[in-house]
């Protein structure tokens, strides 16, 4: 054997070697393999044609036009290859299916095309590929259809809680009442045209002459409205002040939230919505993320009774001023707030209930075909 020869056999081995650690930290069981395929997963086989036109296919899915079948690359595609045909199978399995009506994958693929062609990829390969995505996409929004978080981790999860006395369902309500930042302006931000007259008025004395700047664009009545921070800061303590007394008015705290407060993003188990003062509901070790991830909210919020209110606090990061209210403390993780917990961590356990629910297979001279 030449010193080259040597050279690019030491190559492809460390690369096989990667390969076969990034493959074998699957959970997943290996498989026999015909000569003939790249990859089985499943008991389904993949030629090497078909791995290359599924690489790809992402990479431009992806955005990337440039598709580079260089080592580390290959390498991460086949292991992503993997596990996406151990989600797609085993979800034909539980009977995913797509929605009955018809997407125009031909528009999508002419867009592409021009690329699309030099890697071999048809019209009838894009959409089997694009249909085969959205199987995957579907089976991991709806995971919990079809799989239970293990009995044994989710003990766990609770006796943690439990020895830490933080077993706990709360119900809740959030008002985040926005603010505005002044911003310097310069000479090209400065909103609107200005018009400079000169005035003159004669007195006994002497005539005096003034010059006078006016805008030429309106502002809008929200505009002339102030929402500094300190203004806001004011509106907010007069409401925890009504609210503190017992809503007298007859306004309540969703009354309030729809009045002067704004629209958050929050997470309901594996989504997410917009909520302004709406009910909310979390479990102790979902909490904190969903009434802002800061430890000042979290601490005066677990403190709380039910009926009662967090002081306000600043959030300068969205610029707006947040108050909490508690509704309910139950012991125990239950109704919604259980139900969003489990579905978040299958959510974190979804890859590795489904390799170590599959198995799969890789042909060392296939990969070396893809490379070389």
């Amino acid at each position: 054997m030449d010193k080259k020869t040597g050279i690019i056999v030491g190559i492809i081995s460390g690369v096989l070697l990667i390969l076969l650690i990034a493959v074998f930290a699957m959970d997943a069981k290996v498989e026999e393999i015909p000569s003939n395929l790249l990859v089985t997963v499943n008991g389904n086989g993949y030629d090497v044609d078909e791995f290359k036109k599924y690489m790809a296919y992402k990479y431009f899915e992806s955005g990337d036009q440039t598709v580079e079948f260089s080592e580390d690359n290959v390498s991460y595609m086949l292991n992503l290859f993997i596990l996406d045909h151990m989600y797609y199978t085993k979800a034909i399995e539980k009977g995913v299916k797509l929605p009955e009506e018809e997407k125009d994958y031909g528009a999508e693929y002419n867009e592409k095309k021009d690329s699309l062609v030099k890697f071999g990829i048809s019209l009838e390969d894009y959409e089997k590929l694009a249909k085969e995505q959205a199987i995957i996409d579907t089976f991991k929004g709806s995971f919990s259809n079809y799989y239970e978080v293990p009995q044994n981790t989710y003990n766990e999860v609770v006796e943690d809680y439990k020895s830490r006395d933080l077993y706990n369902t709360y119900s809740f309500r959030v008002m985040q009442i926005p603010y505005t930042v002044p911003e310097e302006a310069s000479g090209d931000e400065a909103k609107g045209e200005t018009v400079t007259t000169e005035t003159t008025e004669e007195t006994a004395d002497n005539t005096q002459t003034t010059e006078v700047t006016e805008s030429t664009e309106e502002l809008t009545e929200e505009e002339k409205k102030d929402t500094s921070k300190e203004t806001q800061m004011a509106l907010a303590e007069e409401i925890l002040g009504k609210l503190r007394a017992g809503e007298k008015s007859g306004e309540t705290f969703e009354d309030f939230c729809k009045e002067y407060g704004t629209y958050r993003f929050t997470f309901v188990g594996n989504g997410y919505t917009l909520v302004n003062g709406d009910i909310e509901y979390a479990t102790s070790p979902v909490v904190k993320s969903k009434i802002g991830n800061d430890d000042d909210i979290y601490n005066a919020f677990i403190a709380l009774n039910p009926g009662e209110y967090t002081e306000i606090f600043d959030l300068p990061t969205y610029n707006s001023l947040q108050i909490v209210k508690m509704e309910s403390k139950e012991e125990g993780f239950v109704g919604e707030g259980e139900k969003e917990l489990k579905d978040l961590l299958l959510s974190e356990m979804m890859e590795s209930l489904v390799t170590n629910d599959s198995t799969y297979s890789v042909n060392q001279s296939g990969y070396i075909n893809v490379l070389y």
